[in-house]
Order: C-alpha cells, then sequence, then structure tokens
C-alpha cells in the first residue's frame, strides 16, 4: 500500500514531479514546490530538504536596475528638462509641453483628439510633471549620479 506522500505528487513523462493543481493554489506566502520532487519548500531555499536538488531562482524584472546607454540617454534629456517650463507649457499648449520631453505620441494624440481644447490644460501640466520626476527617479534607482 502506498502512503499519502506517494499518491500527492506524480511524474510527467520528462519525470519531473507534480502536485496536483488542487494543491498547488494551497501554497502560503514564502512557500513553493520543489522543481524536481514536488515537495512543498520555502520559496527561498537554495536546496530541497527531501530531495537534495538545486532550486533554481527566481527572476524579479524590477530587481534588474541596470539601463541600456540608449534608455538612461533618454531619461536623462527627460530629466535635465524644468518641472516649471514644462507645466507652464502644458497650460498653455498642451501639445507643445509633450514636444519639450520629447514625447511626440502624446503630442500627437493630444492634437488629433483636441484635448487640448477640453481638459488638457488641467491634466497635461500634471502629466508633464509626472514625467519628468520618474526619469529622476529612474535614473536614481539605477544608480546615475546627479539626478
Amino acid at each position: 500500500m502506498k502512503n499519502d506522500r506517494d499518491r500527492s505528487t506524480r511524474a510527467d513523462s520528462s519525470g519531473w514531479a507534480e502536485k496536483p493543481d488542487e494543491q498547488r493554489a494551497i501554497t502560503g506566502p514564502g512557500e513553493a514546490y520543489c522543481m524536481s520532487c514536488g515537495e512543498l519548500i520555502e520559496e527561498a531555499a537554495a536546496m530541497c530538504p527531501r530531495c537534495g536538488s538545486e532550486q533554481p531562482r527566481a527572476v524579479d524584472s524590477r530587481s534588474d536596475r541596470s539601463l541600456t546607454e540608449r534608455r538612461q540617454y533618454e531619461l536623462e534629456q527627460v530629466a535635465t528638462k524644468s518641472r516649471i517650463i514644462g507645466m507652464v507649457l502644458g497650460f498653455f499648449a498642451p501639445p507643445i509641453s509633450y514636444v519639450y520631453v520629447n514625447k511626440w505620441g502624446w503630442a500627437l494624440l493630444n492634437v488629433f483628439t483636441l484635448n487640448y481644447l477640453l481638459l488638457g490644460f488641467v491634466i497635461v501640466p500634471l502629466h508633464i510633471s509626472n514625467i519628468i520626476s520618474n526619469a529622476k527617479e529612474r535614473l536614481r534607482t539605477a544608480g546615475v549620479g546627479g539626478y
């Protein structure tokens, strides 16, 4: 007679053990299944205590703080712009303020939708300020000095 542990895992044709779908949803915070035997282990565990296999590390896309040279250049171009000038342009000429921060797509969208005649004079200055602030913050988190 097999015990419950043997019935709780099954191996597919490649030899990888799997937990039944209803058990996959039961994992708590900080828990994961071993990629080799299917045992419930701590998410941060480097090795499975049951089978001893090494566990792959999950890659968090936000943990990569590096920038490509092109992206850094683009962010620096926006971050060096004055928020006050951008906001004043956004109030009086919303499409022009987007050109000021090199956001041509937003400028064209404002022109074609006539947003500058509706609420553009209120929304665009805030958006321009946010674009400049986000560029500075992204450069700071990437470790680029002076922002």
